[in-house]
């Protein structure tokens, strides 16, 4: 899946349209490239970032503790930086 779909779904749509249609789609599943997905949320998204949300599933999808679970947290870190993120991280 392609996250510029969704951007495309909506005129401007809230977080929680966005997470809502991503879910739909099973985006969550562990068959999807993380990689691939943050690239193009950050290409999509890079200007309008204000804020970081750095929360961890493990692979029964429970929350767990940041870079213990399924979430590429080096290279969302990276993503982040590359951009020159200096908002906060939450």
């Amino acid at each position: 899946m392609k996250i510029g779909i969704f951007a495309k779904t909506f005129s401007r749509p809230t977080i929680e349209e966005l997470f809502q249609a991503i879910a739909s789609y099973g985006i969550y599943s562990m068959q999807f490239n993380q990689k691939d997905i943050l690239d193009e949320a950050f290409a999509l998204l890079r200007d309008a970032i204000e804020i970081a949300h750095a929360k961890d599933r493990n692979k029964d999808f429970q929350a767990c503790a940041a870079g213990k679970g399924i979430l590429d947290f080096e290279y969302y870190l990276r993503c982040l930086k590359e951009i020159g993120f200096t908002g906060p991280l939450i």
